[in-house]
């Protein structure tokens, strides 16, 4: 089972990366909220030693217009009902498009870009490409055995 917080805690970098700096993260929570939101707030979060809340998460997406965290946690939400196991080819093999299409354009961003957020969006899209080509197989594995 991938560890949550990491996952929550790249993306969220991720963000920040492409937003620019602490302080302009903060600007915008706060006018997405209507709250008082400190750079030293968002660096404390960014380095671990604070969690992320969910407004923090709807206010990046909705202000980068992605939504990384949102589709983890759907993923995880469908794993969960579907079961890991139980999921069939189609599925997987969809899941594997969705993936591989996202991680090609992160990269071509990345290749344009000088932004070190781009770069780890792409490496983000990478992994997400990785696991769900790695998940197939083993399902398709523990099937032929």
């Amino acid at each position: 089972m991938p560890d949550l917080k990491l996952i929550v805690g790249s993306h969220m970098r991720s963000m920040i990366g492409r937003i620019g700096c602490f302080e302009a993260v903060a600007e915008t929570i706060n006018a997405r909220w209507g709250c008082h939101t400190v750079k030293g707030t968002i660096s404390r979060k960014a380095h671990g030693s604070l969690n992320w809340d969910i407004f923090d998460v709807v206010a990046l997406e909705d202000a980068l217009g992605c939504d990384p965290i949102t589709q983890a946690l759907s993923r995880r939400h469908v794993e969960a009902v579907v079961g890991g196991n139980n999921i069939c080819p189609i599925t997987d093999a969809a899941m594997i498009s969705k993936e591989t299409g996202e991680a090609v354009a992160a990269l071509l961003a990345a290749a344009k870009s000088d932004c070190a957020g781009d770069q780890a969006e792409a490496i983000i899209q990478l992994e997400e490409a990785r696991r769900a080509v790695d998940d197939a197989l083993a399902r398709l594995m523990q099937g032929a055995g």
